[in-house]
């Protein structure tokens, strides 16, 4: 099937947010009692939301979660970083184009601005629009629906196993992306073992894939 709809991620294809949470949550992490490197944070939790990263560990319930994740959600993005190439790439793209994040509204339109394509990025979602944020495929699904697209005719560039994962099981085609700073060595492997076809490096190696997928001449029948 002809593709119909690119869906970028945020944070982690468009905006080089994941690596300024990761050191963010860890110092965080660590004046909380916890034992956590980078390394490991990037492999385990990239592209799950602050509260679920929380929740996964074992904090003394008398501290306000809440209010660590509204400290660490300022603290991220007051230091935005655009990933080389993929504002002017996103801005070429022919194809129509959305963005689902499993970030907040608010968050997506200021890391948008931050790039200079909020006017580019007329559809935005948030995993705050449904029940359950990525690695379900709600926010894809719900996307889809919006948009008037079927899966199948839709493709997702995503960054992390968690967003891959979303994309994939909502039945879209799916592109790994893995030009940001907080990609690790083993990382492409990873997206590769879910059942992601195809892995960019860079925005450049994105946009040759991208120019075949608007000539039909990338197949994704396999995936």
């Amino acid at each position: 099937m002809r593709i119909e709809q690119i869906i970028f991620d945020c944070d982690g294809v468009l905006v080089d947010t994941e690596i300024v949470s990761a050191e963010v949550m860890v110092a965080l992490l660590k004046s909380l009692g916890q034992k956590i490197e980078i390394k490991y944070f990037l492999s385990e939790y990239t592209g799950k939301t602050f509260r679920t990263i929380f929740e996964d560990m074992t904090i003394d319930p008398r501290v306000d979660i809440d209010m660590l994740i509204k400290n660490v959600e300022e603290r991220v993005y007051q230091d935005l970083r655009a990933i080389d190439g993929m504002s002017k790439l996103a801005a070429d793209v022919k194809l129509p184009k959305a963005v689902v994040s499993n970030s907040n509204l608010w968050q997506i339109e200021k890391a948008l601005t931050a790039t200079k394509l909020l006017d580019i990025f007329e559809h935005r979602f948030s995993a705050s629009m449904v029940s359950k944020p990525k690695p379900s495929p709600a926010i894809y699904l719900h996307a889809a629906d919006t948009l008037g697209k079927s899966p199948e005719s839709c493709l997702a560039i995503e960054d992390s196993v968690s967003g891959c994962t979303s994309a994939l099981s909502a039945g879209m085609n799916v592109i790994g992306f893995c030009g940001g700073a907080h990609i690790t060595d083993n990382h492409r492997n990873e997206l590769t073992k879910i059942g992601v076809p195809f892995i960019a490096n860079s925005a450049i190696e994105l946009e040759g894939l991208l120019e075949k997928v608007t000539k039909n001449e990338l197949d994704f029948s396999n995936s």
